[in-house]
């Protein structure tokens, strides 16, 4: 995940990426539960790396752009809480992909997960919701490809984790959508319609919102595999 989320990003763009690898922390096979209690810990000792480079090196937060994967999503938005209190500015960016929903919902305090105070702007994939990831919008703006909780391909029976490992095997068509493959979206009137009939269009990509103060709730359909963006796909008009 971390090496596809690195090149994508260099490739769209030329920066500085920091790869954070706390697996020594957090064993994957390990308790869940345990492993939900060291969030807060891994987002400070992140933050303390932040600060750093802010305090020494006059690192402007406003180039800062997290994005985190599972649990990476909720230490995300614990990150952008300890920058606030400890410098007085926001994160620019956040991004969570299919942030963990297995001991975080939405009666969850703020302080504890990802919400959309953690940063300036705080967009979210949602691809399991309900089952590993978060179930409800947390973000200014939310995606929900293919509704959200099961994604084309996958036999969650087979593999619990396909439809929650497509969020982030989506992000290089986020940042990088193939002509005519584009990741379309269709702005819902809530979190409980998300469907074609429900969501109208808007001429705008996955990924591409941040400026457009459209905050809200969006669909899309992708492919069962890659390429996953269908570009135009048809809608039937009333």
């Amino acid at each position: 995940m971390n090496i596809l989320v690195k090149n994508a990003k260099l490739q769209m763009e030329d920066g500085n990426v920091i790869v954070v690898d706390y697996s020594e922390v957090i064993d994957n096979s390990a308790d869940l539960a345990a492993g939900a209690a060291k969030v807060p810990a891994i987002a400070k000792a992140i933050a303390d790396l932040v600060v750093l480079l802010h305090d020494n090196f006059n690192f402007d937060l406003q180039h800062l752009h997290a994005v985190g994967f599972s649990l990476g999503g909720q230490i995300s938005g614990l990150l952008g809480q300890n920058i606030l209190e400890r410098l007085h500015h926001r994160l620019a960016h956040i991004t969570g992909l299919d942030p963990a929903g297995v001991f975080f919902n939405a009666s969850t305090p703020y302080d504890e997960r990802l919400t959309a105070d953690d940063a300036d702007f705080v967009e979210v994939v949602h691809t399991n919701a309900g089952y590993l990831g978060f179930p409800t919008p947390c973000g200014h703006v939310d995606y929900y490809p293919n509704g959200g909780v099961h994604q084309p391909g996958c036999d969650d029976e087979q593999d619990p984790a396909c439809s929650h490992v497509r969020a982030y095997l989506l992000i290089t068509e986020i940042w990088l959508p193939l002509e005519n493959q584009e990741m379309l979206v269709l702005k819902c009137p809530s979190f409980n319609s998300l469907d074609l009939k429900s969501c109208r269009w808007l001429n705008e990509k996955m990924g591409d919102l941040r400026s457009s103060g459209r905050d809200g709730v969006y669909y899309l359909e992708t492919n069962a595999e890659e390429p996953y963006g269908k570009g135009a796909y048809q809608k039937e008009f009333l």
